[in-house]
């Protein structure tokens, strides 16, 4: 009765164990999928946070709407530093993939500056 009760324990805390480092890996693949932000497919929250940056950006019609896009693609290069991955834009027949990186953000500040 006592080996039955200690082999039933060892089981327990083996099943535990398994189910733990499922767990991690699980918890590894979902943080890629939401923040990869360096090689291959750009994570959700970063497409996400881009546009949040970009759509501003692209509608500015004041100068005084200038300071608040270069502080949005500073805080872009800042989150994500070393940023290179592939986003898709457009949607249906027109939809494209471009490449998100450092280059790409730098421009976008120097396209402000010559405004």
């Amino acid at each position: 009765m006592k080996n039955l009760f200690l082999i039933s324990i060892q089981v327990s805390v083996l099943c535990l164990l398994v189910s733990c480092g499922k767990d991690k890996a699980e918890k590894k693949e979902m943080d890629k999928f939401f923040n990869q932000y360096q090689n291959g497919a750009c994570g959700l929250d970063v497409v996400s946070d881009y546009n949040s940056m970009a759509i501003p950006c692209r509608y500015i019609t004041t100068r005084d709407e200038i300071p608040q896009c270069r502080t949005l693609v500073q805080q872009m290069m800042s989150k994500y530093p070393g940023i290179s991955c592939e986003a898709e834009k457009g949607s249906g027949l027109s939809k494209e993939k471009f490449t998100i990186d450092t280059a790409h953000l730098q421009a976008i500040l120097t396209q402000l500056d010559k405004m």
